[in-house]
């Protein structure tokens, strides 16, 4: 088992994307194929990207990366213009270490309603 200061720190990344008419599976393209347009394929793993979950009726979600390359990430998210020619907008809105903080920021932006579609694990 790593030592606490061994292991890679995570960063989690509440963002939205407008118009929100995508899936998830829409989502993870266009920021994966971002990711690459930016930094190659070999730059792309240390980023330690990974779509948490996305909700396509508010357009709101969450994506984890490295602790050391998440500017680099968040980065890569703004960067997004266009899908499947069409413009698209992506915001990073909110950046935490924990997915509980990040959940309670996302229901600031949510009805309490709206706000159940990430899973409580």
């Amino acid at each position: 088992m790593l030592k606490p200061t061994q292991r890679i720190k995570q960063r989690y990344v509440l963002f939205r994307v407008i118009p929100n008419k995508y899936t998830e599976e829409d989502v993870h393209r266009m920021i994966y194929s971002s990711l690459r347009s930016l930094y190659g394929d070999v730059g792309v793993y240390p980023l330690g990207y990974k779509l948490i979950s996305f909700h396509s009726d508010t357009g709101y979600g969450i994506v984890r990366f490295s602790r050391k390359h998440l500017y680099r990430g968040i980065a890569a998210l703004v960067m997004i213009t266009r899908y499947q020619d069409e413009k698209v907008r992506v915001r990073s809105i909110s950046t935490s270490g924990t997915l509980k903080k990040l959940r309670e920021r996302l229901n600031r932006y949510l009805d309490a309603s709206e706000s159940n579609f990430i899973p409580n694990s």
